[in-house]
């Protein structure tokens, strides 16, 4: 299984990043609910950051599903949060990368956005999307 992240959308300071889960092996993957993210930082420490799952706002609070990936298939998810600074006293946060496993017990793996940080102001938030089949490479 290979993790890896698409583009990062941006409009109005809210942000999606896309998360992409593809079977490179010779098996069928059970793939099911929501990945386990971290936010690290540029030493790949965990930043305190809080992990929603879910997302009314772009998803209208879709069910996860459990579903099979055969060898050569993508899942998708995403990751987004808001570019918000509300208050001088607290310092804004840049994530360097996630740390992402496909579901629990899975092994993680760590990937970068190619295209800037995880800039998250000072809300300390990021929403995951459930896993959803999606279109191979």
């Amino acid at each position: 299984m290979r993790v890896s992240l698409g583009d990062t959308e941006a409009a109005m300071g809210q942000r999606a990043l896309s998360v992409f889960l593809d079977n490179c092996g010779s098996r069928p993957f059970e793939v099911g609910g929501y990945p386990d993210v971290a936010v690290l930082d540029e030493r790949g420490e965990d930043l305190e950051v809080s992990v929603r799952l879910g997302s009314r706002a772009v998803d209208g609070g879709a069910t996860r599903s459990v579903f099979v990936l055969r060898p050569g298939q993508r899942a998708r998810s995403g990751v987004l949060w808001r570019n918000t600074v509300t208050r001088s006293d607290v310092v804004a946060t840049n994530g360097a990368s996630l740390r992402v496993a496909p579901g629990p017990g899975a092994a993680p793996q760590t990937v970068a956005p190619h295209d800037g940080p995880l800039d998250l102001g000072n809300t300390g938030t990021v929403e995951v999307m459930p896993w959803a089949p999606a279109e191979a490479r």
